[in-house]
């Protein structure tokens, strides 16, 4: 995304003086974007910060939700730090300065390497899911079965459903690895988050622990959401999680709350994944240690984690991130060392009735 064709020369050849075969498509407006995007295949997006008709916050945005995992860097004679931050906080991988294009070249080696471990990972992720859910399969069929036994002992029987609602619970874990790997076919519905979260409410309170307190509030008149319902549940579970680690050590006080929000034009400007309009907005906070700010840029990044082996997968944020996103909503994340977290989700409120 450059308005300046003397400055994509500039780039070209920054990148042809480590003898690369350079290919360029030049884009300055969102259509040509899209249009680029839908019709070539590209190894990385580099972007200036500004331009008369586009920004790079802006083409970030065009860029989720066109599907394409692509390496993204500012590339810009005019960022400074405050904005540098900003485009790297909405998902820029990173970003050089123009007068200093000899770092161009080793930031895009660098993060075609992390492109390549994103897209073996996912990879790894569809097989694993798909193996396992034939697994599933199996102990789920043999439960339903066992379960419509005429002579099945009575003392057996909560114990074969116990193993078939477990069963059916990892199921639905599976389904993480198929949206993280882009395999899960998605059959949208019109959701009430609100009823949803009700729905929830037993097995959140088992996953909170007795060492939090549980605190659930919702708008009396609460929007519907465009989603496949296990999706919403994955990002609700997910965040409780989450916030239920974060208050490991001494627990304290985990909320989730719902609203109906209305986002305007400066807020959109604000944060370029959100559209303008009406929005369902969840939040989920806790109280517990919060999220170093060296730390904060990475939280969303497939396998990162800071639990340890034992304790997290590093899937369970990068999969919140990416259900949002593929519902075109936004998560933002505030965060103070010693006093908590909070992870707000906004989804678009649904106008109009599924066709049938």
């Amino acid at each position: 995304m450059e308005d300046s064709e003397d400055d994509s020369q500039l780039v070209q050849r920054a990148l042809r003086r480590d003898a690369r075969a350079v290919h360029v498509v030049r884009v300055e407006t969102a259509d040509q974007m899209r249009a680029a995007l839908a019709g070539g295949a590209f190894d990385v997006v580099l972007s200036d910060w500004t331009l008369p008709m586009f920004s790079g916050l802006e083409a970030l945005a065009v860029l989720g939700a066109s599907g394409h995992d692509l390496p993204f860097l500012i590339v810009s004679g005019s960022v400074g730090e405050e904005q540098a931050v900003a485009a790297l906080r909405a998902g820029a991988h990173d970003y050089v300065l123009k007068d200093r294009m000899s770092r161009l070249g080793a930031a895009i080696d660098r993060e075609l390497r992390e492109a390549e471990k994103r897209s073996a990972g996912r990879a790894l992720a569809g097989g694993i899911a798909h193996d396992f859910n034939n697994i599933l399969s199996v102990i789920l069929s043999l439960s339903q079965m066992t379960l419509g036994d005429s002579e099945l002992a009575p003392h057996l029987h909560d114990d074969i459903d116990q193993i078939r609602v477990a069963a059916g619970r990892a199921a639905d874990l599976t389904k993480q690895l198929f949206a993280f790997s882009r395999q899960e076919v998605i059959e949208p519905t019109l959701i009430d988050l609100g009823a949803l979260v009700r729905e929830l409410d037993r097995m959140l309170r088992h996953l909170a622990g007795t060492r939090s307190e549980l605190v659930v509030t919702c708008s009396p008149s609460l929007g519907r959401v465009r989603a496949e319902r296990s999706q919403l549940e994955q990002v609700v579970v997910n965040l409780v999680v989450n916030a239920r680690d974060a208050m490991r050590e001494r627990g304290g006080k985990l909320a989730i709350d719902l609203a109906e929000v209305v986002l305007d034009e400066t807020f959109a400007r604000a944060h370029p994944a959100i559209t303008p309009g009406g929005h369902v907005r969840l939040v989920v906070s806790d109280s517990g240690c919060g999220i170093p700010a060296d730390t904060l840029p990475r939280i969303f990044e497939p396998f990162f984690t800071t639990k340890g082996p034992a304790s997290g997968t590093g899937l369970g944020l990068s999969t919140v991130d990416k259900i949002v996103h593929d519902l075109h909503g936004a998560i933002l994340v505030d965060s103070e060392l010693g006093r908590g977290t909070s992870f707000a989700v906004y989804l678009p409120r649904a106008i109009t009735p599924l066709a049938a």
